[in-house]
């Protein structure tokens, strides 16, 4: 078989037709619909977070991507006119820059920034790179972050500083540089940017709390008090800050975990409303944000966690779905 013959594979994603060589990147086949197609025409985006060096592949040879890879595929899908990835290395996967350039109706460039030392002038330079190669800034999104950590007993002030610099600081001196660039460039009293707009990727652990996530509960419950000040002080320049708040949903930081265990697996599924999300679900909230049809709920956090922080657990559902079903004879 050659290398480029394509096969029907069944993946995470559904059955899809893909070349037998990998990786693949998956499109968001709900915005892949016409009616996006120009959504978000003439915006300009900045997405940290958004870009690796390389990804490791599933056993059908699916990327796995994250929220903030899923997030870049969607703002590409609908039409941006730039987008500028945020790698923490010194490159950007070749074949995903060209996949998303061909998904692409504009132009698609990264930058390499290693924000997870927290550094204030790491995340400005970040923001003025990203702002001199498109020519402007309308929308930041700011998806960096993890959650790894170690236990309550146990974290020294190198482990509290390795979540609070990636997930508090450099976001919030990303956002500073940003508004700043925002405030600067003024003609005849008028800012040059038309409806820019901020986008904090929170998470559900902001206000529901997780067994040996301390420091990551702690960064995100801060970064959503921090954006509804933004929201506030920022109304003066024209910019609109809004968070969306993931629940659980299958991503590299997530993936090993949720699938150690098959019945654990099909009991966090049966225990979400809507059951364990992907980075689309989230991507398609963002994007929906970014649209601009929301402009007057600024400060807002929405909550893209599947009724996960709404609906209380049916217990007999979870009991169903981790049940072995029994055999008559």
């Amino acid at each position: 078989m050659e290398m480029n013959t394509k096969e029907v594979f069944a993946t995470r994603d559904g059955e899809r037709n893909l070349p037998a060589s990998g990786p693949h990147y998956l499109s968001n086949s709900l915005l892949e619909e016409p009616r996006f197609a120009s959504l978000l025409s003439g915006r300009r985006v900045l997405i940290t977070g958004s870009a690796r060096a390389g990804y490791d592949t599933d056993s059908y040879g699916v990327a796995f991507e994250g929220i903030g890879d899923r997030i870049a595929l969607a703002v590409a899908t609908c039409g941006a006119t730039q987008l500028t990835l945020h790698s923490f290395e010194d490159s950007a996967d070749p074949s995903r820059l060209k996949f998303l350039r061909d998904q692409s109706r504009g132009d698609v460039h990264y930058q390499s920034a290693d924000l997870a030392a927290g550094s204030p002038d790491t995340a400005h330079k970040l923001v003025d790179a990203a702002w001199e190669s498109m020519g402007g800034i309308d929308l930041l999104v700011l998806a960096a972050g993890t959650y790894r950590e170690p236990s309550l007993l146990s974290i020294s002030s190198r482990d509290f500083d390795n979540i609070v610099n990636l997930n508090v600081k450099s976001a919030f001196f990303a956002a500073q540089r940003f508004s700043q660039r925002v405030a600067e460039n003024k003609i005849n009293e008028r800012f040059s940017i038309r409806s820019p707009m901020i986008i904090v990727v929170t998470s559900i652990n902001a206000i529901m709390a997780e067994s040996q996530h301390a420091l990551y509960d702690g960064s995100k419950a801060f970064l959503e008090g921090t954006l509804r000040s933004w929201a506030i002080d920022l109304k003066p320049l024209g910019l609109s800050v809004f968070g969306v708040a993931p629940g659980l949903h299958d991503t590299p930081l997530t993936h090993h975990a949720l699938h150690e265990d098959p019945a654990v697996h099909a009991a966090q599924d049966a225990a979400i409303c809507s059951g364990i999300g992907s980075g689309d679900d989230v991507a398609n909230t963002v994007v929906g944000l970014a649209s601009g049809l929301f402009s007057y709920c600024s400060g807002t956090v929405i909550r893209a966690d599947g009724g996960m922080s709404s609906a209380q657990v049916d217990a007999q559902r979870v009991v169903r779905a981790t049940q072995t079903p029994r055999l008559s004879f």
